[in-house]
């Protein structure tokens, strides 16, 4: 007699991309109601059905389906009772019984939920604990979601449906079988029908479902999700309507949000990963909050702006190379035609007090939506008091004592590391392998982009290109040298432009410096600023133009190179034990570096003239108090009260605050 778990392979429908404001159905398009369709429960034994249905009672929690789950498997096994004073067993009991704290932790309302290895080592204490020697625990776990497992998974499904002195769990992706969260959960099988190919679910999330079944025909194929399998916890999720779910997302669609994302993302990286997750994760679901986090960790280790770098990962993510590539450029796009067209303005005129009051407006309302993301980011991200302490560390590294980027990434990763090598064994997913030709694909992706990166420098070496030459082949180099963001190499870029090269005077960068905190994208986009000043001075528009466009070109295409070489990899990297712990460590730390950033760009926002303070290895920002611009802090709280209070959306908001700015301004020179 066996007590199976299994990863499902049969419940792998995704759900049709719908509009952020539609109502989510019930149940996933091809999911039916028992209630529904009961003929061939009425026409076949259904043994486990009839077995278990019975004792399938409310999960207590919504961290507990994997209790609620093997408690039911327990009591249809063992049956009811048979003295009058014996009582069926409920969730607590068999917690209590089983008297394992980790499980309870994991259970309990707000827990993680549990992880596929410890569904197993669970339902083998509970057996231990009930002294059902008679039985024992198989999983069935494949590694690749292939013809063969789906065989496999169905030859378990018809042995299942032959008695009820076994049960079969399943570890599965609720979210494309309920049209709920995209994550995993726990269930037993009550049925399977092998002519129609559809397994009945007997679901133990009975607040919001009752037994469902749905086909079976993704068993001879793919897996729903490889993550929640891997990474996810199941059970320990967010139970609003419209949680994550998986969805096919056009790429009209995901031109349209990006397009948006490119015109509103002020503020630095900060601002603009705050917005990408309030986009991508919280309003529309179509990331994960693991998947957003690992590839964050993921792109800051990376040279080049990581919130560019993100967004391209993003897209790749939803539509492959050509949503990448339209996620890349839809984000950068909008700010480098600003920067250009701003950069000829000032060519022409010089600053325009307008423009810049306009800008205040904005930057005062993104303070807001930097700190909003970091207290959800925050209550997602730090699980544990180790990762509480990685982010609070690496606050203070950089905020109190400057220290570099990469080396408190470096810590952090290390930290991650030395914790995930306290794990048990058990806890870590085993490895995912490569799929065939995977290397020799990657191979080939790096070569053409490299060799796309570098053909405009070969053409100006082949033709005498002068400063044009100069200006790529500096940018080119600056583009490997920007780990941490722009943030980490703005500074020496100053020096350099104007102190080693001469392209600008002081003042001119300076104004340009403060240009590239009010425009939307990248911070380096300051890059094409200079690099347009620089050679409009020697050879007029036109030449400043061409030299602005090459330096957008020999900056950004490493951060796609990056990309789509590396992002096929990603997961399998999360599953390799060491490197994944190592970027949940890094995750943490990157909720430091967004305080960090928000503070920063808030002292900014809010004073004309922010300062350093040194004492010892303390260095810390000193806003000059007389500085203090009311109008920023006034939309501020403002935008905050919008935001918050009202549910304002981004757009009115940093429109509103815009306006206001501007209105206000006018009325000063006026």
């Amino acid at each position: 007699m066996r007590f199976l778990i299994a990863t499902a392979l049969a419940l792998t429908l995704g759900l049709p991309a719908l509009a952020q404001e539609e109502s989510l159905a019930k149940l996933g398009p091809n999911a039916v109601p028992v209630t529904a369709d009961n003929g061939w429960l009425r026409n076949n034994p259904a043994p486990d059905y009839w077995a278990f249905n019975p004792f399938v009672k409310p999960q207590v929690t919504t961290s507990a389906c994997s209790v609620a789950a093997i408690t039911a498997a327990l009591n249809g096994l063992s049956g009811l009772p048979a003295k009058s004073e014996d009582t069926v067993m409920t969730q607590q009991q068999l917690l209590d019984l089983t008297a394992n704290a980790d499980w309870a932790k994991l259970s309990a309302e707000g827990g993680d939920g549990v992880t596929f290895d410890q569904l197993v080592g669970f339902a083998k204490a509970a057996l231990t604990a009930r002294q059902m020697a008679d039985y024992k625990v198989d999983a069935f776990h494949p590694a690749v979601a292939d013809a063969e497992a789906g065989k496999t998974m169905r030859a378990l499904l018809t042995a299942n449906e032959a008695s009820a002195t076994d049960a079969l769990l399943v570890y599965f992706n609720q979210g494309v079988v309920t049209g709920d969260w995209d994550g995993p959960h726990v269930a037993l099988i009550g049925a399977y029908d092998a002519t129609a190919d559809r397994v009945l679910v007997l679901e133990v999330d009975q607040e919001w479902y009752i037994p469902l079944l749905d086909p079976g025909r993704g068993v001879a194929g793919r897996h729903a999700e490889t993550r929640p399998r891997r990474s996810g916890r199941a059970g320990g999720a967010d139970r609003r309507a419209g949680a994550y779910r998986q969805m096919t997302v056009s790429l009209a669609d995901l031109g349209r949000v990006f397009g948006r994302i490119g015109l509103v993302s002020f503020g630095g990286p900060a601002a603009q990963i705050a917005l990408m997750h309030r986009e991508l994760v919280d309003s529309r679901r179509w990331l994960t909050e693991a998947e957003f986090l690992q590839a964050l960790s993921f792109c800051m280790l990376l040279p080049g702006p990581e919130a560019m770098q993100l967004a391209t990962w993003c897209g790749w993510k939803l539509q492959g190379l050509r949503g990448g590539l339209l996620a890349g450029l839809l984000f950068l796009g909008p700010g480098a035609v600003l920067v250009l067209g701003l950069a000829m303005a000032y060519a022409a005129w010089g600053q325009m007090p307008l423009t810049a009051a306009l800008f205040v407006g904005v930057q005062a309302a993104v303070v807001v939506i930097v700190f909003e993301a970091l207290l959800r980011v925050s209550r997602r991200a730090l699980k544990t008091r180790a990762h509480w302490a990685i982010a609070g560390l690496a606050f203070l590294a950089l905020f109190a004592f400057d220290l570099p980027f990469p080396l408190v990434l470096l810590a952090a990763a290390g930290a991650g590391a030395l914790l995930g090598a306290a794990k048990p064994p058990a806890d870590r997913p085993p490895p995912l392998p490569s799929p065939p030709g995977l290397w020799r694909q990657t191979l080939r992706t790096a070569l053409i982009w490299t060799a796309l990166w570098l053909l405009p420098l070969a053409l100006l070496w082949l033709w005498p290109g002068g400063l044009l030459l100069q200006i790529g082949q500096y940018f080119a180099k600056l583009a490997l040298l920007t780990f941490g963001g722009a943030y980490a190499v703005l500074a020496w870029m100053a020096q350099a432009v104007v102190a080693d090269l001469g392209w600008l005077q002081p003042r001119q960068m300076i104004d340009a410096l403060g240009l590239a905190e009010t425009t939307p994208g990248p911070l380096i986009l300051v890059t094409e600023f200079v690099a347009f000043l620089a050679a409009q001075q020697q050879g007029g528009m036109a030449y400043g133009m061409a030299a602005a466009l090459l330096t957008l070109w020999v900056t950004f295409v490493p951060s796609f190179l990056f990309i789509f070489t590396a992002a096929p990899h990603l997961a399998r990297l999360m599953a390799v034990p060491q490197l994944a712990a190592a970027l949940a460590g890094i995750t943490a730390a990157v909720v430091g570096v967004i305080a960090n950033l928000g503070l920063w760009f808030a002292a900014h926002a809010a004073f004309g003239r922010v300062g350093h303070w040194s004492a010892g290895p303390l260095h810390l920002i000193a806003p000059d108090l007389s500085s203090l611009n009311p109008v920023s802090l006034g939309l501020s709280l403002l935008a905050l009260w919008l935001l918050g209070r009202w549910h304002w959306g981004i757009l009115p908001t940093l429109g509103l605050c815009a306006l206001l700015s501007g209105g206000i301004s006018l009325l000063a020179i006026a």
